[in-house]
């Protein structure tokens, strides 16, 4: 039955209501109360955009954007600072303009035979007698120009020795096809890039172990976080998140959560609710979870 307002001032505001239920213009209705609101800037103006948004069919999408992420910003921004639009750094076209013209160099796994594996920790080693003559001319050749303020110092030389140390287990390792050992050598001295490369050729179980073991040797709670993105654990992800930053985790969860995403809003919810006792963003994910009631 209708419900007639008793205070006066409220009676406008109540018909403007009931015309815009009459029309079924619900998300226009909350798109005016978001500018009389005086826009999204306002928590009372976000609450109203993401109540509109409920009944949009690609409201969800517009979500990240409604809390401050916006990808066409996020992407200018990694560009500046590429140097290059996001996707071609490791494209193939630039890797190879990149790459000094070298033979093909054999692909890591257990397939490898030994004169493949030696041949590519060559490239890595300066081991010969010829290699060390050049390295001790160039040494003294830049001595002698930086004696004459021709040049100024320059970064020490990459070349890693693979013939001692934990590198030669590393390296004994991969020539007799035990990748899962290399790897682990590799997180033992240190070597995480390397262990992520190698373990990237040793198959999935092997490149998902690794990767957790990166991630938890980084003690980072962003990675953690994109570790659980990558292993879908959405809930647990929502159950350890930070809820200073809530609108991240909101944000988050309506870009890769999939079906999980009502339920993960009204875990986000309940736990604003009775931990953090901030009622007004518990509102705002009780909506996005469509618990009209609650809010």
């Amino acid at each position: 039955s209708l419900v007639v307002p008793s205070e006066p001032e409220i009676v406008p505001s109540a018909d403007l209501f009931e015309h815009w239920i009459a029309d079924r213009k619900l998300r226009e209705y909350c798109h005016d109360k978001t500018s009389r609101s005086g826009g999204t800037a306002s928590h009372e103006g976000l609450m109203w955009e993401l109540m509109g948004s409920q009944f949009e069919e690609d409201g969800r999408t517009k979500i990240p954007a409604l809390l401050g992420f916006d990808q066409d910003r996020i992407v200018q921004e990694a560009e500046r600072f590429l140097g290059k639009k996001p996707g071609l750094l490791l494209s193939p076209e630039t890797q190879q303009e990149a790459a000094p013209v070298q033979e093909a160099v054999p692909a890591l796994g257990p397939q490898l035979d030994l004169t493949q594996a030696e041949s590519f920790f060559e490239e890595l080693s300066a081991t010969t007698e010829q290699k060390k003559k050049e390295e001790l001319e160039r040494e003294e050749k830049k001595k002698q120009e930086e004696a004459l303020g021709l040049i100024a110092n320059s970064a020490p030389s990459k070349d890693t020795d693979w013939s001692a140390g934990p590198e030669a287990l590393i390296k004994q390792s991969l020539l007799v096809g035990n990748l899962t050992a290399a790897v682990e050598c590799c997180f033992k001295s240190g070597r995480m890039a390397e262990a992520l490369l190698l373990a990237s050729g040793g198959g999935t179980t092997l490149w998902t172990r690794a990767r957790d073991e990166y991630l938890r040797l980084q003690g980072d709670s962003f990675l953690s976080t994109v570790g659980n993105i990558m292993t879908n654990d959405f809930s647990k992800l929502v159950a350890n998140s930070n809820l200073a930053n809530w609108m991240e985790t909101l944000a988050i969860i309506a870009t890769y959560s999939g079906g999980e995403y009502q339920a993960l809003c009204e875990q986000l919810a309940g736990r604003l609710e009775t931990e953090k006792f901030d009622i007004r963003s518990a509102v705002i994910c009780y909506i996005c979870a469509k618990n009209f009631p609650k809010t």
